[in-house]
């Protein structure tokens, strides 16, 4: 078997095919919902024609906002439920619709994400055109068909890519920055590209960690070199030595980050549960008799029940899911992860097990 840190790395496991189906009793509680509301709700307003069609049509926001994956083909299909929820719902106990949608909405993942891939292996994001986008596509129409989404996909894929390039400090003003750094010059302090005589070799760690801040470990060990050993005496030679090396770097760095996004997000669509889809379709009914009332399934009354009793008890560490592992986020002082001393903040948790000599769990993913 892989070692267990290498596992979130296989994305493959959420690569297939994955169709969801409605759980035993969700038609029960569905139509439990809906009579409650008709009944309760403030409005009064019978779960008819008009709340069916405002259902439907949160459904398909709540799973696709931006009008970016649904085609108009898609919407036809879908249209024989936009005015018959409430009959299915109040009548035939029947929530298939949600799931049918939802299995559209993971096809269509799956087509970004395939496309997204083999963009992201090929690489290459030329920047020498005049192009335009519409970033937010709320009032745009769906996507005629498979090749405009694709269309889509791509440019929303170069969009991504330029904003983390213009995200990145342009070269001239990092060697300036670092510069600094290397001569000991505050942020105020009037700026020479050649270091002051005074300046005494070698330099400190601190110089170090400045530099490993601005253009990471490796670049800063290499710098600091080529200063102590007297060969660079001007900042255009670090400049020069950034342009050389940076550029390819950034490049690779930018695909990976997005690469990881694309994963993040195909793994997290492809965990979802059953429950988790009758969660979006009720709370899209819920919204359709007004914006605040919500639909809460276990797992959400749990999460909220938590955070009105602050009953939640632990050992006093912050989780986060990062790219399929659950990492240590913070620790709270005086609990029983702190006083252990044996969980850290950036520690990845691969595996649990109970008592001392219990089976370790791989919970990787």
């Amino acid at each position: 078997p892989a070692p267990l840190a290498d596992k979130a790395a296989d994305i493959s496991k959420y690569t297939n095919t994955l169709r969801l189906t409605a759980p035993d009793g969700a038609g029960t509680v569905a139509q439990l919902v809906g009579r409650t509301l008709e009944r309760f709700h403030f409005s009064r307003m019978r779960f008819k024609d008009e709340v069916s069609t405002r259902m439907f049509n949160r459904y398909l926001e709540s799973l696709d906002p931006q009008r970016f994956y649904f085609l108009q083909s898609d919407l036809a299909d879908f249209e024989k439920f936009r005015t018959r929820l409430d009959e299915l719902t109040m009548v035939e106990k029947d929530v298939q619709p949600a799931y049918d949608v939802f299995n559209r909405f993971l096809e269509r993942f799956d087509q970004q994400y395939a496309l997204v891939s083999q963009l992201l292996k090929a690489g290459e994001f030329p920047m020498d055109r005049t192009d335009r986008m519409v970033i937010n596509r709320k009032e745009e129409p769906r996507p005629k068909d498979l090749d405009e989404a694709r269309r889509l996909w791509s440019e929303r894929l170069r969009f991504e890519y330029l904003a983390e390039k213009l995200n990145q400090t342009e070269i001239p003003e990092l060697s300036t920055n670092a510069w600094r750094k290397i001569a000991g010059l505050d942020a105020d302090a009037p700026f020479s590209n050649d270091l002051p005589a005074s300046l005494k070799r070698p330099l400190g760690t601190n110089v170090l960690s400045d530099l490993e801040a601005l253009v990471g470990k490796s670049h800063a060990s290499n710098i600091l070199a080529e200063v102590n050993a007297s060969r660079w005496s001007s900042r255009p030679q670090l400049e020069s030595y950034l342009a050389s090396k940076l550029p390819t770097e950034r490049h690779s760095e930018i695909l990976d980050k997005l690469t990881r996004r694309y994963n993040r997000t195909l793994r997290t669509l492809k965990q979802y549960e059953p429950d988790e889809v009758l969660q979006l379709y009720l709370d899209s009914l819920a919204h359709a008799y007004d914006p605040h009332s919500n639909y809460f399934g276990k797992s959400e009354l749990d999460s909220f029940s938590i955070q009105m009793n602050l009953s939640l008890f632990g050992i006093g560490a912050t989780l986060q899911a990062e790219d399929g592992y659950t990492v240590i986020r913070a620790v709270v002082p005086g609990s029983p992860a702190a006083r252990s001393k044996q969980v850290n903040i950036g520690d990845k948790v691969v595996a649990v097990a109970q008592g001392d000599d219990g089976e370790w769990v791989d919970v990787v993913d």
